[in-house]
């Protein structure tokens, strides 16, 4: 399943899961609650947030009825990621700030993680300082350890706080690294990922034809993958540097990805959906989306 995910086999990894769904849930109950972390990220990249956070509020149950503590501590940093998307930076933060503080972050990798999406929640509450403090500790970790993947991402935070910052000088250098670093590694969600943050900064900067270019670079895998956020943020860069030839495109493209994210949303409301609702509290899910009161902190608190 980890091979189908980073190779943007999605259509594989459902038909695989779904087909065998019977036969997965017998698994070992950490092999099966890793299966669904996986099912729960694809969701979440192609812009499914709810789906992705009941998978990750069923995790974090039953792993902590089964004294799973890492997967719970996993389950709770996905959650808190999703609280980071939808602008609640302080909540975020203030748990995985005390994930860190208790020490529940133990390997490297993990704590680059937690300074990654801890910077990202500084950018959204516009410290900038703060930000790049907290990139600069997981960039550190992740050239340690060679973590090209990593890299990127951290990378192309950089970018988006010089952006931030209003220095565009140093804004494309970093976004033209991330990006090279995913060609490189022949990436194609990380390549749409840096590819719609330095097309941004090119068209600020009026270097129209080249950012014209990465976008249309852009449009086929996310397409294909039915990254449908990814798609939504194209549409709306086009609609702001009034790009309307390559907004035609997406538009059309649009249609197809979001008829594929229905047939998954599909499948996940017939098999696992059911099994899920006898197990979280899905007012809290509703909680969470509408009036924003965090669940990360409120599972942390169980711990």
């Amino acid at each position: 399943y980890r091979y189908f995910y980073f190779k943007c086999m999605f259509e594989e990894m459902f038909n695989n899961f779904w087909n065998n769904f019977q036969d997965i849930q017998s698994y070992p109950k950490d092999i099966y609650l890793q299966i669904l972390f996986i099912i729960g990220r694809t969701y979440y990249i192609q812009g499914d947030m709810e789906t992705a956070t009941e998978i990750y509020y069923y995790i974090f149950n039953i792993a902590y009825s089964n004294l799973l503590s890492n997967l719970c501590i996993k389950s709770l940093h996905r959650i808190c990621i999703i609280e980071e998307k939808l602008k609640m930076y302080e909540c975020a933060k203030k748990t995985i700030e005390q994930l860190l503080k208790n020490k529940f972050f133990i390997s490297s990798k993990r704590q680059a993680f937690a300074y990654f999406r801890i910077s990202k929640c500084y950018l959204g509450l516009e410290k900038m300082e703060l930000a790049h403090k907290e990139n600069d500790k997981s960039i550190e970790i992740k050239e340690s350890l060679n973590a090209q993947r990593g890299l990127i991402f951290s990378y192309k935070l950089r970018a988006q706080i010089f952006i931030a910052d209003d220095n565009l000088k140093e804004a494309v250098l970093w976004a033209k690294r991330a990006y090279s670093l995913a060609l490189e590694q022949n990436l194609d969600k990380e390549i749409v990922a840096t590819g719609i943050v330095l097309a941004k900064i090119l068209l600020m900067s009026n270097d129209n034809i080249k950012a014209t270019e990465i976008i249309e670079n852009c449009i086929y895998p996310a397409k294909s993958y039915a990254l449908v956020y990814r798609l939504e943020t194209l549409n709306n860069i086009c609609k702001e540097y009034d790009l309307s030839l390559m907004q035609n495109i997406i538009e059309s493209e649009y249609e197809s990805a979001v008829l594929q994210l229905k047939k998954e949303q599909a499948d996940y409301k017939k098999y696992l959906e059911p099994i899920i609702s006898k197990n979280i509290n899905k007012d809290r899910i509703k909680t969470l989306f509408e009036k924003k009161k965090s669940l990360s902190h409120e599972l942390l608190n169980l711990l």
